[in-house]
């Protein structure tokens, strides 16, 4: 949704860089950036909602799943990914239905989040039950050696069914078992446009 137009003339833009197009335009302006996952993004839809008088929606949950998503971070990372470009990976990741596997490099302040602290990514990932772990580097070595899936930062998509979308995604990488070259993930180029998710 790019812009809307109600009976009292007010113009509602869902992007910010819509600002600089209509700022001469004589009428009331209400900017509403697409946020991450369904809590937000059924908020900024009843927002818009309210402005045609009409009903809001409900929030809803998905449903647990049977898969886990593996996380090997250093203290610094953990911090990065709980507001990474404004998402809480971990968060959205529980919201989705998944559990979270999370062991983390040397000793950290999160210990109570964490699964075991370990002393390098390779010991941490011999002992990671989990068969789809979170890494941004695109077709890491470390997990394909490992017949681990991966899933990164660019499988997530703004809005509710960005999240629908980017649950599917995820789960179908959980269910994959062994990599192998033939069956490498490419996705990583392609999978999710993370600056415009819709609802």
């Amino acid at each position: 949704m790019k812009k809307f137009n109600n009976a009292n003339k007010t113009f509602l833009a869902a992007y910010d860089s819509y600002e600089n197009i209509y700022k001469n335009i004589n009428m009331k302006k209400i900017y509403l950036p697409i946020p991450w996952g369904v809590k937000k993004s059924v908020k900024w839809l009843n927002k818009i909602l309210l402005l045609e008088n009409k009903q809001p929606v409900k929030f809803f949950e998905f449903e647990k799943t049977k898969e886990s998503l593996g996380f090997i971070c250093d203290e610094k990372e953990l911090e990065n990914l709980k507001n990474k470009d404004g998402l809480n990976i971990f968060q959205m990741c529980r919201d989705l239905g998944f559990e979270l596997e999370i062991r983390s490099i040397g000793k950290t302040k999160y210990r109570r989040f964490i699964k075991k602290e370990h002393d390098n990514y390779e010991d941490a990932l011999k002992f990671m039950d989990s068969n789809c772990i979170y890494s941004d580097i695109v077709m890491d070595e470390r997990l394909i050696l490992k017949n681990k899936q991966q899933f990164s930062f660019f499988d997530f998509e703004k809005g509710i069914k960005g999240a629908e979308r980017t649950r599917e995604r995820i789960l179908m990488k959980c269910k994959r078992k062994g990599l192998g070259i033939n069956n490498l993930d490419f996705t990583f180029f392609s999978s999710g446009v993370v600056s415009n998710g819709q609802t």
